[in-house]
């Protein structure tokens, strides 16, 4: 069966929904964010983030856990 792009992302867009995407989102920033305090745990160094990046781990888990985020829509970047 020959595919083109179109046929293949419409297709795609059936199986991977919103709702499944931001399930694995919210799975894999668990695990990553998880697996950092281990390592710093690990390495006896688990104050070693400075306060700018506690912030940002703070920003992103807000943003990553938030509902509504849709995956096949075009990208909003705030500044």
């Amino acid at each position: 069966m020959s595919w083109t792009r179109e046929e293949a992302f419409d297709f795609l867009k059936t199986i991977y929904t919103d709702e499944v995407m931001q399930d694995e989102k919210r799975r894999v920033f668990k695990m990553l964010n998880r697996q950092l305090y281990e390592r710093l745990d690990d390495l006896a160094i688990n104050n070693a983030l400075s306060d700018r990046s506690e912030k940002q781990l703070k920003f992103l888990k807000n943003l990553h856990l938030c509902q509504g985020i849709i995956f096949f829509s075009p990208c909003v970047i705030y500044s």
